[in-house]
């Protein structure tokens, strides 16, 4: 009987330690802190390099703490993702265009007056190349010019805490 008790004792412990071990790993999950800045919706590729069709809308996202100014054009992106972000953020119809940027292939960018307006606070997962939407965004993917997609992290979004938007207008 006294063994019973021992071992029961000691196995509410363990489960005790678990659960309290659990709840700190949550705790420590860190979140990034940054700004939507653009999107773009480009032919999506399939795997035979075909496009067959189009992108889901894609976002831009600049990290709250990028060296560069927004003010530059085009703004040094950091990451971009096809998870939907418009409702989240009601992001107004008219910064929503339909397409890519004519000029280098590359996103269709904010207002400067509205790069800071679309902050985000979220956690992520950067996609490995077999997860990564491949997509072509017009004709300048084969030029010099073009937009360095290749540069920048596709990512899932994980989860998202929304912030108060700050007025910089």
């Amino acid at each position: 009987m006294k063994t019973i008790r021992i071992s029961s004792v000691i196995l509410v412990l363990f489960l005790c330690i678990g659960i309290i071990s659990c709840e700190d790993k949550n705790d420590e999950i860190s979140y990034t802190k940054g700004y939507i800045i653009g999107t773009f919706v480009c032919g999506k590729e399939n795997s035979e390099g075909m496009v067959k069709g189009a992108t889901p809308r894609g976002y831009c996202i600049v990290l709250e703490n990028n060296k560069q100014e927004l003010d530059t054009y085009p703004p040094q992106i950091n990451f971009y993702t096809f998870d939907n972000l418009k409702d989240a953020f009601n992001l107004p119809e008219d910064i929503m265009v339909d397409e890519c940027d004519s000029n280098n292939c590359g996103p269709i960018f904010f207002p400067k007056n509205l790069r800071k307006s679309y902050r985000i606070t979220f956690q992520y997962e950067v996609l490995s190349k077999d997860k990564k939407t491949r997509f072509v965004c017009g004709p300048c993917n084969t030029r010099d010019l073009a937009y360095p997609w290749y540069d920048f992290q596709e990512i899932k979004i994980k989860n998202i805490l929304k912030r108060k938007e700050e007025s910089r207008l």
